[in-house]
């Protein structure tokens, strides 16, 4: 992807905002690398949601939605045959099939 966010904060900004968090990191006692620390939290967090911006952006709709998958339908099997019908349900929630040995 070589598009840029226009709307990137400037430099001082940038340079302001990290000042801000380890201020805030420092008077809360957090350490600010190693595990649990400030930039260990920040770098997680700003990867997770750059994936689900991405995944989000390539699906075409946002995670859990519920027009994604199958346009929200259940799926059904549409036979005469009833076992038909529960067995594929049965597929579907991976429960066993009432007298079907274990």
């Amino acid at each position: 992807m070589t598009e840029t966010i226009d709307s990137m904060p400037t430099r001082l900004d940038q340079q302001h905002f990290a000042q801000a968090l380890v201020e805030q990191a420092r008077s809360e006692g957090v350490e600010l690398i190693g595990p649990g620390g400030l930039l260990t939290g920040l770098t997680k967090t700003v990867l997770e949601t750059a994936l689900e911006a991405e995944i989000t952006e390539h699906l075409g709709h946002d995670k859990h939605d519920p027009t994604g998958r199958n346009g929200g339908n259940n799926f059904q099997v549409r036979d005469m045959a009833s076992p038909a019908r529960a067995c594929a349900k049965a597929a579907y929630s991976r429960s066993p099939v009432a007298g079907s040995a274990a």
